[in-house]
């Protein structure tokens, strides 16, 4: 069977062959060599080829996303507000045994997903083209509001507010 042929067996392509990492290696150390011979006066010492290498290795290998990578229940929480779920919703999906836990044991979890998720709201970056002004609310610009029941704070400064008239009495 010829290769052009419909039925030859697809052969797969290796990732890291001995010879494409032989080749990587190869291009490496004449990269190096090409540069040591190129500023060979500027190399001659080891801390200056230190130096280098380490500019070297920095260029070559990425730099990760600055800052802490979310919580999983809080990246689910963000997700799913962002899409404009209320927080009812949220929670059974985000919190792991929601409905398992009695009211008490609810009420905690929720009160500490919402004070995470308003800390990693304050966290992030306005972006340019959002039209929000320095003192505008950011989080109204992601449809978080206090309309769907976000309001940004944990129940730790929920209870330590000057308390509210309720009406009647």
């Amino acid at each position: 069977m010829t290769p052009e042929s419909p039925n030859a067996p697809k052969q797969a392509t290796p990732k890291r062959t001995r010879q494409n990492r032989r080749s990587l290696e190869g291009d490496t150390l004449e990269a190096a060599a090409t540069i040591r011979g190129r500023y060979r006066e500027q190399i001659g010492d080891r801390k200056t080829a230190e130096r280098t290498a380490k500019l070297f290795r920095a260029g070559l290998i990425q730099r990760g996303k600055p800052g802490r990578k979310l919580s999983e229940s809080v990246a689910i929480a963000l997700a799913m507000l962002e899409k404009g779920a209320k927080w009812r919703e949220i929670y059974p999906a985000a919190i792991r045994g929601y409905r398992t836990m009695d009211k008490y044991e609810r009420k905690v979890r929720e009160d500490c997903l919402r004070g995470k998720v308003g800390k990693a709201l304050r966290r992030r970056k306005v972006k340019p083209n959002q039209e929000s002004s320095p003192g505008e609310n950011v989080s109204a610009n992601r449809g978080l509001s206090e309309e769907n029941g976000f309001t940004g704070e944990s129940g730790h400064e929920k209870e330590h507010r000057a308390p509210q008239s309720r009406g009647k009495f």
